[in-house]
C-alpha cells in the first residue's frame, strides 16, 4: 500500500487500483472507486456506482488528455479528478476551456460542470 501527502493536508491510501482519501476539503472520509470506474461512472443507485462497461473497456487506460483529445470531457476531467494532480488538471482545463470557449479555473465548477462527484460506494456495477 502506498500514501499519498497532499498540501490541503490529505492523505491518499492507495491499493491495486483503488484508494482511500481521508483528510480536508471535499474529499474527508471518501472511499473512491478505481479511477476507471470513476472515469465512467454514469450514475448511483444506493451504495453502488453504475459503470459504462463498454466505454470502460475501450478507453479505460487512456491518459487524461488522451481522454480529452478523443471528446471524453467528462471522462478526462473524472481522471484529473482522481490523480488530485494539479499538474494533470491544469493542461485538461487549458485545453478544454479553448475548445469549448469557456474560462473555467477550478475544480468544483467542473465539477459542476460534469456532475463529476466521487461518492463513498460499496459496489461497482457494470452495464
Amino acid at each position: 500500500m502506498r500514501r499519498s501527502l497532499y498540501p490541503d493536508g490529505a492523505t491518499m491510501y492507495h491499493d491495486t487500483g483503488s484508494c482511500r482519501l481521508v483528510g480536508s476539503g471535499h474529499f474527508s472520509e471518501v472511499t473512491l472507486i478505481s479511477r476507471e470506474d470513476l472515469m465512467f461512472t454514469i450514475g448511483y443507485e444506493g451504495s453502488k456506482a453504475l459503470v459504462d462497461g463498454k466505454a470502460r473497456a475501450k478507453y479505460g487506460k487512456l491518459d487524461t488528455m488522451a481522454l480529452a483529445r478523443e471528446g471524453l470531457y467528462r471522462a478526462a476531467f473524472a481522471s484529473s479528478l482522481f490523480s488530485r494532480d494539479d499538474a494533470d488538471f491544469q493542461p485538461f482545463a487549458a485545453y478544454f476551456n479553448e475548445k469549448a470557449g469557456t474560462s473555467l479555473d477550478t475544480i468544483d465548477a467542473f465539477k459542476r460542470l460534469f456532475g463529476v462527484q466521487a461518492e463513498d460506494v460499496a459496489k461497482v456495477l457494470t452495464l
